[in-house]
C-alpha cells in the first residue's frame, strides 16, 4: 500500500531550479490516508493546463452536460505518496512494506478483538495502532472499542460512572488524538444510563465542556441517532443548552410520534439490539419462506432444460429457488392466468394489468409488489447459508425417520458431516481460548507452534458462529471443486485462500447488515412490523426518509491479512478433511463377499505440473459421483444472479449494489493502491458523477424475452449443434488407432498430438456448453420477472454488470433473450430505427440509413417467416450476422408491423448505436487528424465510413504494386486482403497490439483462406501486418505521435523514483503510471511484480503474495499498457457521461463499452446526448492537462538515464566519480548521488548566506550538467569499428583526454589559483582518470554488436517530453455526422 502525505496549509512554497530534486517534507507523519494536495494551481496557466481542469471545468454550464461542476475541489489531484514520512527518512522499501503491513495487522486485529469482547488485549494492540495509524482511523477503531466496551459493561455489572471513568482514563493515553464527535457521543449516551440522575446530569456537563471548547456545534454529537433515544437527547439538550437550531430533526419537538420509542443501542434494558432483533426476524422468516419454496423453480408452459452433467449446474439450480417463493401477492394477471391456464408469462404484463385498474387501487398493488420483490431479494441474497444447512438437515431427518442404512441422497452426508464438523470446530474455538488466556495471564511463556498459530488467527476464527464457518467451508470446497476437472485436483493454495476469504466476506457481510440497520436510527420494529412485510416496508421507508440528511458512519471493515486468511481456510479444510467419510461397498478378493468400509471423501496428495510439485485435493470417485448424480438441493453459495429489486444506489466505494451482499465499486486486481486511491476519491465527493452514472445503468429495468427463450430451449434440448450453442459431447472420445511402438517416432507424435487436441475440443465444447446452461437456467428462473444488473466499473473506469453469467454484455445469445421491462410505442421515428436495427443486426450495416430501412422493407416476408416459423420455416434469420438477436427484431417488427398503426406498438427491444472503431475516434479527435477522423464518422458525410475497408483497399494498391514489381510475397496474397483480414488487427492497433501479435491475429484469418498454402502463411502473415500498421500509420499520423508520446512518459514515470527514496538496489522502481479521467476517477495501473512468501499451514506450505505491499513495478508492462488504457479511460468517461445526460432525460439506458442501448422512440435524443458528450470531452485540451497532471504528481521524482560518456559533460562526471571514490573509499550510488543534489538543493534554497554559498560550492552530476539539455547529451548510436577501437575504456575512468578545465570543473575548483584548495589526492585522482588505463573485453561484451550506445547513468529529475503538435480537425464536426453512432 502507498501511503499519501499532504502538504501543511500555509506551507511557503520552495523555489525549484531546473535540475532541483524535490525536498523531503520537513514534518514527518505517521499517516496512510490520503490526503489532497493543497496547490491550487501548479502550471504557468491554469486555463491552459490545469490537471483537475478536465474534471471540473472541461464542460459548459449547460443542464444537459451534468460535468459543468464536477467536485467542488478545483485544481486539486488525489495525491498517493510512495514516502512514509517518519522519524526514518531513510526508511526502505523492505522497511515501508513491513510498516504498511504492521499496520493493517494492527488494524484489522483491533477490529476482530474489539467484535470478539476481547478488550484487555485490544487495548494493548490500540497503543501499538496508536503509533502507525492516522487521526481517522484511530477514531473509528477506539470509537468500535468504547462503544463495545460500554455496552458488554452496562449489560454485565451495571456499574455505569466506573465504566466512563475507564473509558476517560483509555482517551487519556492518546492525547494526541482527541476525541472526536462520535467519542463524545458514545460517552454521553453511557452517562445517560445512570440511575441516579443528578449524577448523571453532572457527567453530562463535564463530557460536554470539553468538546464545547473545541468550537463543535452540538448537532455533531446528536448526529449519531442510534445511541441516543428521544428522551436521551432531550436531556442532553436541556443540560447542555443547544440550541433548537442545532437538533437533528428526529430529535426536536416536532419529531414524528414514532421517535418517541426509539431506544439507545447501549440501553441495556432493551429487550434486544436492534441489529440482533432483525437479524433473528429475518432467521425465522427465512425458515418459513424455505419452507415455502419447491423443489425447483416452476414455469408453467415452459419445459425444464435438459442439464449438461455439472456439479456447478446442480448448484445453481438450487441457489435460483428463492425467485419461486409460493406466497404471490393477489394480483389481476395471476388470477386471469389460473383462471384461462395458459402459459405463466409471470409479471411480464404487469403495468398493462395495473393501468387497467382505478387509479386509487394502482399504488396498492404496486406497493405489494416492491414488498413481494424484495422478500425474495433477500432470499436470494442474505439466507443462502441457512438455507443449504436447513436442506441438508431435511434430507438427513428423512433418512433417519426411513430407518435407511445407505445414504441416498449427497444432503444427507452433508449434515452429517456438518454435525461432525461443527464438534471439532467447537474445540479447535476452545483451544483457541486457552491460548489467549495463556497469552494474557503468562505473556512471556514459550508457545508451541500450534498455539502461535492460535494466537495469529484465533481473534478473526471467533467472529463467526461454528454453523456458518462450517457451512461456508463445505459449500465453497464443493463450488471450487465444481469448477475444475475432477481428475486435476484442487490447488491446496487457492482452497485455503478461498475459503478464508470467505469467511472474512461473510463476516463483512454481517458487520454491513449490522451498520445499514443501525444507521436508520430512529427505525425501530416492533414484533408486529417484523411479522408483516408491508408494514415492515412502509416504516423502513420513513426512517430513511428521516435519515436521509443525517448520514451516519459507514461500514467499515479492515482487510484481514493474507497469511491469516490462509492460517484460517486451511483449519477449516483439514477438519473437513477429518470427519467427511465416506461408506463405500467393495468386493473381498477371497471370500467374494460384499464388504463396506469408510474412506475419506477428499485427501491431500501432490502432484507434479510443468516441472513444479503442487499440493491438491482431490474428491473421491464416489462422492465426485455421487454429487453428479444427484440433484444436490442446497449445496451452493449461490453467485451474484440479477436482481428483482432496484439495485442500492452508490454513494461510496463500497456501499452500492446488491443489498444484502457486498460488492466492490472498482474491480481493482487486487491492487490495494488503486482501492486507496479511489476511496480518497470517492470519499472527498469527486466521483458523484461516476456514482450517478452507475446508478443509471443498474436502474434499467430488464425482462426476458420468452419467444426467443423458447425457441433457444427447444434447440438446446435437442442436445445437437445449432449455431453457437455445441451439441452433447459423448463421454467416450472415439481416438484415431494408435501406431504400434515400432512405428515412426514423428507418426506417433502426430497421433498424440491429434489425440491431446481431441481431449481438448471435447473440454472445451463441454465447457461451452455448461456456461451456456448456465445462462438458460438463470433466464428461465427469470420468465416474467423484473430484473436488475448492478454495475460496478474496472480500474479504468469502464462499467460492467456485476451478475456473472447472464447479463446484457454476453453474447449474441444473452442478448438475444433480454429485452427492457418497460414497453414504449414506437411512434414514426422509433418504426424507422426498429427496421434499422433489423438491417444492421443482418450485416447490412455499411449503408446509408435509407438504404437499411428500404433493405427491411424489402425483406417483410423474411420477418414474418422467421417469427412465425422459426425453427420450421425458411430460417432467414439464422443467416443474419447476429441470429439471436436478430429473431428478436423479427418478433417485434412482425408484431407491430400487423397492427393497424405500427407506430402504436409498444416495443421492449434494445436498439444499438455502434461507434465505429470507438478507440481510433478518440485518437483522432486527439491527434485532430482530419483525414483519420473521417474515417471513423467524426465528420459529417452521406454513407457511413469503414475504416476497416479503407486500409484493406490501401493494403491491396500496395500489394498490387509490389506484385507488379516481382516481390514475391505480394503475388501469393494479391488479391486475398479483405476487410475480415485486416479487421481485427486495425481495432487492436490503437490499444498497443505489438508486431507479433498483430501478425497472429493476421495469419489467424489467411489460414482460412483454402488456396493459400500452409507454408506461405507465415510470411504473408508478415508482410501483410507491415503494410497495415503503415497505413494506419499515415491515416492517424497524430494519433500515432500522441502515442508514441503516452508510451515515452509511461517509460519515464515507471522508471522513476519518489522524492527522499532510498534504496540499496536503485534497479527496482516502484512508481506506478496514475492519471485521473475527466469523471474524476484516478487510475492507477496494477502491473507489479509480487514477490511470493511462504506460509505453513496444517495442509502444507503454501506460497502467497501480500497484497499490502509495495512490489517494483513491471516497466514493459507500465509502459505497453498505458496507451491503450488511457483511451479506455476516455472511452468510459464518454459512455458514463452520455449514461447520466441521458438518465437525467428519463431514457432507459443501458451499454456495452463503445455500444449504446435505449428504446427505439428514443434513439433520436440518445445519438444528441452521445455527440454532445463526446465534443464537451475533447473541446479540452487532454493531452496537454494530462502532461500538467503528471508534472504535477510526479514533481520532485527521479528517473535514471544514460547520458554520453564522450561529452564535455560525460567526462566531468566520471571524473567527479573518480575523485569521490579516492576520496571516501568507496564508489558512491546513484541513490547516493540523490542525496547530495538533495543536500545541496537545500542549501540553495536556505535563507542564510552562508548555507547558499555552501550549496553553490557543492558538486554533483547535476550541478555539472548545468543548464545543457539532457536529451541532447544522451550518447549516440557507433559503428562497431569505432567500439573496436576503443574496446577497454574504462566504463567508471573515461575521461578522453579531458582538459585541465573539466578536471576542477569536476572537483569543484574554479580557478588555477584555486586548485591548492583541493587535496593532492583529488587532483592526482582526476588527473589520473585522464589517462585511465584500459578495461578488459568481458566487462564490456554486452556492446559487441553492429552498433552500440556507450553512456553512463546518472539520475535526474523527472520531466516529460512536449505535447506532440494537434492536427485541424474540429470536433464540433461531430454534431453534423449522421454515422458518429449507428
Amino acid at each position: 500500500m502507498l501511503l499519501a502525505v499532504a502538504r501543511r496549509p500555509g506551507c511557503r512554497a520552495r523555489a525549484s531550479t531546473a535540475h532541483a530534486l524535490a525536498l523531503a517534507t520537513a514534518e514527518a507523519r505517521r499517516t496512510f490516508i490520503a490526503k489532497p494536495s493543497n496547490n491550487s494551481s501548479f502550471a504557468p496557466s491554469a486555463e491552459a493546463v490545469n490537471p483537475s481542469a478536465s474534471i471540473y471545468d472541461v464542460f459548459t454550464k449547460n443542464d444537459d452536460m451534468p460535468i459543468s461542476n464536477i467536485g467542488n475541489r478545483p485544481g486539486k489531484l488525489v495525491m498517493m505518496n510512495e514516502k512514509i514520512q517518519t522519524d526514518f527518512p531513510d526508511m526502505t522499501l523492505a522497511m515501508r512494506n513491513k510498516f504498511t503491513k504492521n499496520r493493517a495487522h494492527l488494524i484489522s486485529l483491533i477490529d476482530a478483538l474489539v467484535a470478539g469482547q476481547n478488550f484487555a488485549r485490544a487495548r494493548k494492540v490500540l497503543i501499538e495502532a496508536y503509533e502507525v495509524t492516522s487521526r481517522e482511523e484511530f477514531a473509528r477503531l477506539l470509537n468500535d472499542y468504547l462503544q463495545e466496551y460500554a455496552l458488554k459493561e452496562l449489560k454485565d455489572t451495571g456499574a455505569i460512572e466506573q465504566t466512563i471513568s475507564y473509558l476517560l482514563h483509555i482517551t487519556d493515553d492518546f492525547k494526541n488524538k482527541p476525541l472526536d464527535p462520535r467519542s463524545y457521543a458514545i460517552l454521553m449516551a453511557t452517562a445517560c444510563r445512570m440511575e441516579d440522575i443528578i449524577r448523571g446530569d453532572n457527567s453530562i456537563k463535564k463530557l460536554f465542556k470539553p468538546f464545547s471548547g473545541q468550537t463543535l456545534s452540538g448537532y455533531e454529537i446528536l448526529q449519531h441517532q442510534n445511541l441516543f433515544s428521544y428522551s436521551d437527547a432531550r436531556r442532553i439538550i436541556d443540560i447542555c443548552k443547544i440550541p433548537e437550531s442545532d437538533v437533528p430533526p428526529v430529535f426536536r419537538f416536532d419529531a414524528p410520534p414514532s421517535t418517541m420509542d426509539v431506544t439507545s443501542e447501549l440501553d441495556p434494558n432493551s429487550d434486544e439490539p436492534l441489529t440482533l432483533a432483525l437479524i433473528k426476524a429475518q432467521a425465522e422468516a427465512m425458515k418459513e419462506a424455505f419452507d415455502g419454496i419447491p423443489a425447483s423453480v416452476p414455469k408453467a408452459g415452459y419445459e425444464e432444460l435438459n442439464p449438461v452433467d455439472s456439479i456447478g449446474l446442480k448448484y445453481l439450480r438450487s441457489s435460483l429457488k428463492g425467485v419461486a417463493q409460493v406466497t404471490r401477492p393477489v394480483l389481476p394477471i395471476y388470477n386471469a392466468a389460473e383462471a384461462s391456464g395458459t402459459t405463466d408469462e409471470g409479471f411480464l404484463n404487469f403495468e398493462a394489468q395495473i393501468e387497467k385498474l382505478p387509479e386509487e387501487e394502482q399504488d396498492q398493488y404496486r406497493e405489494a409488489f416492491e414488498v413481494y420483490n424484495n422478500q425474495r431479494q433477500r432470499l436470494l441474497e442474505a439466507l443462502a447459508l441457512e438455507s443449504a444447512k436447513e436442506r441438508w438437515k431435511h434430507d438427513y431427518e428423512q433418512m433417519i425417520s426411513r430407518g435407511d442404512v445407505s445414504v441416498s441422497n449427497i444432503n444427507e452426508y452433508l449434515w452429517e458431516w456438518h454435525q461432525a464438523m461443527a464438534a471439532q470446530v467447537e474445540y479447535e474455538l476452545y483451544s483457541v481460548d486457552r491460548a489467549l488466556e495463556k497469552e494474557a495471564s503468562t505473556p512471556h511463556t514459550r508457545f508451541s507452534a500450534a498455539e502461535k498459530m492460535r494466537l495469529r488467527y484465533g481473534p478473526y476464527i471467533k467472529l463467526l458462529n461454528v454453523d456458518k464457518l462450517c457451512t461456508i467451508t463445505i459449500l465453497e470446497l464443493i463450488r471450487m471443486h465444481a469448477t475444475i476437472d475432477a481428475n486435476e485436483g484442487l490447488r491446496t493454495a487457492r482452497a485455503v485462500l478461498t475459503v478464508g476469504r470467505a469467511i472474512q466476506q461473510e463476516y463483512n457481510s454481517e458487520q454491513l447488515l449490522r451498520h445499514e440497520v443501525s444507521g436508520l436510527g430512529v427505525f425501530k420494529p416492533t414484533k408486529s412490523t417484523l411479522q408483516n412485510p408491508l408494514d415492515f416496508g412502509r416504516a423502513l421507508a420513513t426512517a430513511k426518509r428521516l435519515n436521509e440528511e443525517h448520514q451516519v458512519l459507514k461500514s467499515w471493515r479492515p482487510e484481514w491479512p493474507e497469511d491469516v486468511k490462509a492460517e484460517i481456510g486451511s483449519t477449516m479444510i483439514s477438519i473437513f478433511m477429518h470427519v467427511a467419510k465416506l461408506s463405500v461397498k467393495a468386493t473381498d478378493p477371497v471370500t467374494g463377499r460384499e464388504v463396506r468400509s469408510l474412506v475419506p471423501a477428499m485427501n491431500h496428495s501432490y502432484q507434479y505440473n510443468n516441472g513444479m510439485k503442487l499440493g491438491v485435493i482431490k474428491l473421491h470417485k464416489d462422492f465426485s459421483d455421487k454429487i453428479s448424480s444427484d440433484r444436490g438441493n442446497g449445496m451452493i453459495h449461490p453467485q451474484f444472479l440479477p436482481m428483482l429489486v432496484k439495485p442500492k444506489p452508490w454513494t461510496s466505494h463500497i456501499d452500492g449494489g446488491y443489498m444484502y451482499s457486498s460488492a466492490p465499486l472498482m474491480r481493482t486486481k487486487s491492487s490495494m493502491e488503486q482501492s486507496e486511491y479511489v476511496k480518497e476519491a470517492a470519499k472527498r465527493n469527486d466521483m458523484k458523477f461516476v456514482f450517478e452514472g452507475l446508478n443509471v445503468l443498474g436502474s434499467a429495468s430488464w425482462v426476458i424475452n420468452s419467444r426467443v427463450f423458447r425457441i433457444v430451449a427447444q434447440v438446446w434440448n435437442t442436445e445437437e449443434e445449432f449455431l453457437d450453442i455445441p451439441g452433447k459431447i459423448s463421454e467416450k472420445i472415439e481416438f484415431p488407432p494408435e501406431p504400434e511402438k515400432s512405428a515412426d517416432p514423428a507418426e506417433r507424435r502426430d497421433w498424440a498430438r491429434k489425440c491431446k487436441l481431441m481431449v481438448h475440443n471435447a473440454r472445451n465444447s463441454h465447457s461451452q456448453r455448461c456456461d451456456i446452461n448456465y445462462k438458460l437456467e438463470i433466464a428461465r428462473a427469470f420468465i416474467g420477472e423484473r430484473i436488475y444488473f448492478p454495475h460496478n466499473i474496472d480500474f479504468r473506469g469502464r462499467a460492467y454488470a456485476i451478475p456473472p453469467h447472464l447479463n446484457h454484455l454476453g453474447n449474441d445469445m444473452c442478448r438475444g433473450i433480454m429485452m427492457f421491462w418497460e414497453a414504449k410505442p414506437l411512434g414514426e421515428r422509433g418504426l424507422r430505427w426498429l427496421k434499422i436495427h433489423y438491417a444492421n443486426l443482418s450485416g447490412y450495416d455499411k449503408a446509408d440509413f435509407e438504404e437499411r430501412v428500404k433493405y427491411a422493407e424489402e425483406h417483410i416476408e423474411d420477418i414474418f417467416d422467421s417469427a412465425d416459423h422459426p425453427l420450421d420455416g425458411r430460417r432467414v434469420w439464422m443467416k443474419a450476422a447476429k441470429p439471436w438477436q436478430n429473431l428478436a427484431v423479427c418478433f417485434e417488427l412482425a408484431e407491430a408491423l400487423r397492427m393497424d398503426d405500427p407506430t402504436q406498438f409498444r416495443s421492449r427491444l434494445p436498439i444499438h448505436q455502434d461507434g465505429t472503431c470507438n478507440g481510433l475516434q478518440h485518437y483522432a479527435a486527439l491527434g485532430g487528424d482530419s483525414e483519420g477522423a473521417a474515417q471513423v464518422n467524426l465528420m459529417p458525410s452521406d454513407r457511413p465510413a469503414d475504416i476497416y475497408t479503407y486500409v484493406s483497399n490501401k493494403v491491396s494498391e500496395i500489394v498490387e504494386h509490389d506484385a507488379k514489381n516481382g516481390v514475391l510475397v505480394a503475388q501469393v496474397v494479391r488479391g486475398k486482403v479483405s476487410r475480415k483480414v485486416v479487421k481485427q488487427s486495425v481495432m487492436t492497433n490503437v490499444y498497443g497490439v505489438t508486431y507479433i501479435g498483430a501478425r497472429a491475429q493476421i495469419a489467424s484469418q489467411l489460414k482460412q483462406l483454402p488456396d493459400l498454402h500452409e507454408g506461405s502463411v507465415f510470411g504473408a502473415a508478415s508482410y501483410l501486418t507491415k503494410l497495415v500498421f503503415q497505413v494506419v500509420r499515415d491515416l492517424f499520423h497524430g494519433a500515432h505521435l500522441i502515442q508514441d508520446w503516452f508510451a515515452e512518459c509511461a517509460k519515464r514515470i515507471a522508471k522513476s523514483y519518489p522524492p527522499g527514496t532510498i534504496e540499496e538496489d536503485s534497479t527496482q522502481a516502484t512508481t506506478a503510471v496514475v492519471w485521473t479521467t475527466p469523471l474524476g476517477i484516478p487510475v492507477v495501473q496494477p502491473y507489479r511484480v509480487p514477490f511470493r512468501k511462504q506460509v505453513s499451514t496444517n495442509l502444507q506450505t503454501v506460497y502467497i503474495s501480500e497484497p499490502l505491499e509495495t512490489y517494483p513495478v513491471n516497466w514493459r508492462k507500465q509502459t505497453m499498457a498505458f496507451p491503450p488504457n488511457y483511451i479506455h479511460s476516455l472511452d468510459a468517461t464518454h459512455m458514463l457521461l452520455s449514461a447520466v445526460v441521458c438518465g437525467r432525460k428519463g431514457l432507459t439506458f443501458a451499454a456495452v463499452h463503445d455500444s449504446y442501448w435505449t428504446h427505439a422512440c428514443d434513439v433520436d435524443t440518445m445519438n444528441t446526448a452521445l455527440r454532445e458528450s463526446f465534443i464537451k470531452l475533447h473541446k479540452a485540451d487532454l493531452i496537454s492537462r494530462l502532461k500538467a497532471e503528471f508534472e504535477e504528481r510526479y514533481k520532485g521524482y527521479t528517473y535514471q538515464i544514460d547520458i554520453d560518456r564522450f561529452s564535455e559533460q560525460g567526462q566531468a562526471i566520471v571524473a567527479w566519480r573518480k575523485a569521490y571514490r579516492s576520496k571516501h573509499g568507496h564508489t558512491i550510488s546513484l541513490m547516493g548521488e540523490v542525496k547530495l543534489e538533495t543536500k545541496r538543493t537545500k542549501l540553495l534554497e536556505s535563507e542564510n548566506p552562508e548555507e547558499v554559498k555552501k550549496g553553490q560550492e557543492m558538486v554533483t552530476p547535476l550541478s555539472i550538467i548545468g543548464d545543457a539539455d539532457i536529451d541532447s547529451l544522451r550518447p549516440p548510436r557507433r559503428a562497431k569499428k569505432q567500439f573496436d577501437e576503443r574496446i577497454g575504456r574504462s566504463s567508471e575512468n573515461e575521461t578522453h583526454g579531458a582538459s585541465d578545465a573539466i578536471i576542477r570543473k569536476a572537483l569543484g575548483v574554479t580557478s588555477p589559483e584555486a586548485e591548492e584548495s583541493a587535496t593532492e589526492d583529488e587532483i592526482a585522482a582526476a588527473k589520473l582518470a585522464a589517462d585511465s588505463p584500459k578495461i578488459s573485453i568481458s566487462e564490456l561484451g554486452a556492446n559487441l554488436g553492429s552498433s552500440y550506445m556507450e553512456g553512463i547513468k546518472i539520475m535526474v529529475p523527472l520531466s516529460f517530453p512536449p505535447v506532440p503538435p494537434k492536427g485541424d480537425f474540429d470536433v464540433e464536426r461531430v454534431r453534423e455526422s449522421l454515422y458518429f453512432f449507428s
